[in-house]
């Protein structure tokens, strides 16, 4: 916000979403012809953040080629498009972020270690979510805010259950999991005030929904599924909990396919659900086939 480059391109690329084989042209843009699919000349994130700011998000899953042509780009501040030969010059700011641990990737020979010194010029570190307590009901709030607009409701508070539940969790998921079970409970409460009950804390369980005094008895005792407790309320029509909370959790399941490539296991941590949960929410909601990465920009 301070720097002479604050109204100049913030451009952003998930290194993790994006094919190694695509990768490249993202980044410097390739010439008409280069390759099957270049109709035309395309602009790569380098040439559009010029006098601004590129992130490179998960910059760890970037390949060691692509790697080594990073490298000279920091050092010179030029390249050539994919296909070219025309030498462009960039005056970018580069921030790189990663939810591994760099130095161990260098040790292991999966990250070259001049591209790490290259990176580390300023190292911000974000602890775990279960390191900021204080943070979790603020980030619990917001995210309940924009779950209930979205779903145009009228966003209920957290009980002081709720709060003290949120902020006792581990959270190994971090920002992101939490998101995930606030995205649940917002789906599911159907009352002024969300309670821990609402709260899918352990992400192979579904949260419980309260049975109310209009639902229609099982044969399951008093406990009533999502979709009988939604259908008894008759004098406020709306789809059943049931229905709605199957597309929110594939919605949910599709953005995490898409920003890990269709990686199941990395798809799986991202929205904190363990693997043999996720695989079968997969085949519940037919949802094997492997969905594209999404376009950048």
């Amino acid at each position: 916000q301070h720097s002479r480059r604050a109204d100049k391109p913030f451009i952003k690329v998930n290194c993790a979403a994006i094919a190694a084989t695509l990768l490249e042209s993202e980044l410097f843009g390739h010439e008409k012809g280069s390759f099957t699919g270049a109709v035309q000349q395309r602009k790569g994130r380098f040439e559009l953040a010029d006098g601004g700011t590129l992130l490179l998000d998960e910059i760890s899953e970037m390949s060691p080629e692509l790697q080594a042509k990073l490298l000279r780009i920091l050092q010179e501040q030029s390249f050539e498009r994919v296909g070219g030969s025309t030498t462009l010059h960039v005056d970018v700011r580069v921030i790189a972020a990663t939810h591994r641990d760099l130095p161990a990737e260098v040790r292991a020979g999966r990250f070259r270690q001049d591209l790490f010194f290259r990176l580390s010029a300023a190292r911000l570190t974000l602890p775990p979510l279960r390191e900021r307590p204080v943070e979790i009901p603020i980030l619990a709030r917001t995210f309940l805010q924009l779950a209930a607009k979205k779903m145009g409701r009228t966003p209920p508070t957290l009980s002081p259950g709720a709060i003290q539940a949120l902020s006792q969790h581990p959270w190994p998921g971090n920002i992101r999991q939490l998101k995930n079970v606030i995205d649940f409970a917002a789906a599911v409460v159907s009352d002024r005030e969300l309670k821990v009950h609402h709260l899918a804390l352990d992400q192979g369980q579904m949260p419980d929904v309260p049975t109310t005094d209009k639902a229609e008895p099982t044969s399951r005792g008093d406990r009533c599924d999502l979709g009988a407790a939604a259908t008894s309320h008759r004098d406020t029509p709306r789809p059943a909990l049931a229905d709605e909370l199957r597309k929110l959790e594939r919605t949910r399941i599709i953005d995490a396919l898409q920003a890990t490539a269709g990686h199941q296991a990395r798809a799986a941590e991202l929205i904190g659900m363990p693997l043999r949960t996720f695989k079968l929410k997969l085949k519940q909601l037919g949802l094997n086939a492997r969905p594209r990465p999404k376009p950048v920009g």
